[in-house]
């Protein structure tokens, strides 16, 4: 199973949230070997925020894994770890 959940706060110029995804163990094969293997539960938290300075631009800022949480999607890979991105959206 997987569940998401995500909350949003948007009082003006300013706006926020948080979206946080739970996945339950599950049943993957090995990369080389191709046997069974079972990956781990994880849960994975994701922080936003933007400022609208001008209704043409809005500055934003995205906190992947804030946790910094070690997990695969898919057996042998592993995934980003804590990662910044910032951004500025600019409308004509």
């Amino acid at each position: 199973w997987t569940a998401n959940l995500a909350l949003g706060y948007d009082p003006g110029a300013w706006n926020a949230g948080v979206e946080v995804s739970a996945v339950s163990p599950r049943d993957d094969a090995d990369i080389n070997t191709f046997q069974a293997v079972a990956l781990a539960r994880y849960t994975v938290v994701r922080g936003l925020v933007a400022w609208r300075l001008t209704p043409a631009v809005t500055l934003r800022a995205r906190v992947e894994n804030v946790f910094d949480e070690r997990y695969e999607l898919v057996h042998g890979y592993n995934v980003q770890p804590r990662t910044v991105i910032v951004g500025i959206d600019c409308r004509h």
